[in-house]
């Protein structure tokens, strides 16, 4: 398993109730991969550099997560399934590494 950051940009707008059930969902479907979440921070509502998706803000929530390389694509593809996620972007982490 590697170190993942997962970097979730949500639609404004949402009720907190609603955001809420959305980290939930999320954190299960990492889990259907065999993923452990370590740790998640949820970020404010923020505007956007440009337009996403004809979103002008977004919220954002940064999942640190240990998955199985061949398990982000799939994942990939069902968070694209979300219509309250208007981008999902993975870069692997270096945590646990050695520098040098």
């Amino acid at each position: 398993m590697k170190n993942y950051e997962l970097l979730v940009l949500i639609k404004p707008g949402m009720e907190q109730e609603l955001l809420n059930s959305l980290y939930k969902n999320l954190e299960e479907l990492i889990a259907k991969y065999k993923g452990i979440v370590e740790c998640r921070e949820e970020l404010p509502r923020k505007p956007l550099a440009y337009n996403v998706k004809r979103n002008k803000e977004g919220v954002y929530c940064l999942l640190n997560i240990k998955m199985n390389p061949a398990d982000i694509r799939p994942l990939d593809n069902d968070l694209k399934l979300n219509e309250s996620i208007i981008r999902a972007i993975f870069t692997q982490s270096k945590k646990g590494k050695s520098n040098g």
